[in-house]
């Protein structure tokens, strides 16, 4: 197993598993767990990751059965401006976190809510729409490029010290089947998250000693 990208137990992911394109993951490919080309048997720390896959498998087969014509959206890790303060979602969890001055080691790649919102706007309203859409930026960002966005927009943000310049993880993504039907180019990484960061801030979802004493320069 490669934990390089997963992180932990809990994302594993197989060496073996690359885009059958030889370039980017599009909608062509399929996650699979312990083995390349799927199976049954996975460890119970993946259930979470293998439901995804299944519940999208049984829904294409129910909609191919009954003559339903069934438009997925598959997002990454969703940031950008949040509407709440709730954290018990991942998402969310970590743009507080980050707003609050720790630095998450990245592992994801990310797509943007309003990116997500639009995709599914527009697969429900544009008739030609079909199959599955991915909303993703196109490679999982290193921890130096996150401090960099971040500290650039806000300077006297707290956020540990400037971690270590290091080459992206392997893993690219491909959104050009959602852009296409968005009809415009994915938000960019750097604006979500400082979007994000912005929002929770200026809504006291949480508090950053930093930008206490510089919100209305920096915000």
């Amino acid at each position: 197993m490669d934990r390089s990208f997963c992180g932990s137990e809990a994302w594993e992911c197989p060496r073996e598993q690359r885009p059958k394109n030889g370039e980017a993951f599009t909608e062509d490919d399929w996650a699979t767990t312990l083995y390349p080309d799927g199976g049954l048997a996975y460890k119970g720390s993946q259930a979470y990751c293998r439901s995804k896959v299944e519940q999208d498998k049984a829904a294409r087969e129910f909609a191919d059965h009954n003559g339903l014509d069934l438009v997925t959206i598959h997002p990454a890790l969703v940031v950008g401006p949040p509407r709440g303060p709730r954290d018990d979602g991942v998402s969310m969890y970590i743009m507080k976190a980050f707003a609050a001055g720790s630095l998450v080691h990245q592992v994801f790649p990310h797509g943007d809510i309003r990116d997500v919102a639009l995709a599914h706007i527009m697969a429900a309203m544009i008739p030609e729409a079909s199959g599955r859409y991915i909303v993703s930026g196109p490679h999982i960002p290193t921890d130096h490029e996150m401090w960099t966005c971040l500290k650039q927009a806000y300077p006297s943000m707290e956020l540990g010290s400037e971690p270590n310049v290091a080459e992206p993880h392997w893993m690219r993504t491909s959104s050009k089947r959602t852009e296409e039907l968005i009809g415009r180019a994915l938000t960019p990484l750097c604006k979500s998250w400082v979007d994000a960061i912005g929002t929770i801030i200026q809504k006291g979802y949480a508090v950053n000693a930093g930008l206490k004493e510089n919100l209305k320069s920096e915000l």
